[in-house]
């Protein structure tokens, strides 16, 4: 998969979408979606949602990549929201009690009401 390929961007009302399509996040793709996101974000004010449908898998790397990109949104007076995570996913959040830092919604209208 090329690395254009590992995102793809769309706005909702006023809020970015960022759809991950690599269906699985490690130390290669992380940094990659991190630089594409923060090259995007001033684009919608720093509200972007990120977009978990094509994800299977996401390395601790990851995690760390999510958490950075909540605090740079959140440091712009925006926010980041996360949707569309499978169960296990949704899991991985939950033990390391990221799901408490991070904004998570089941699915993508709700993740930009709760942003916008």
């Amino acid at each position: 998969m090329s690395e254009k390929a590992f995102v793809q961007f769309e706005t909702e009302n006023g809020v970015g979408i960022a759809i991950l399509l690599a269906p699985n996040l490690g130390s290669r793709e992380a940094p990659i979606i991190k630089q594409e996101v923060l090259t995007y974000a001033p684009k919608v004010t720093h509200k972007v949602v990120l977009d978990f449908e094509h994800v299977t898998m996401m390395g601790s790397l990851a995690l760390g990549v999510m958490v950075d990109l909540a605090k740079q949104c959140k440091a712009a007076n925006g926010a980041l929201a996360l949707c569309n995570l499978n169960d296990d996913l949704r899991g991985v959040l939950k033990m390391s009690h990221l799901d408490r830092l991070l904004t998570i919604t089941k699915d993508r209208a709700g993740a930009v009401r709760k942003i916008s």
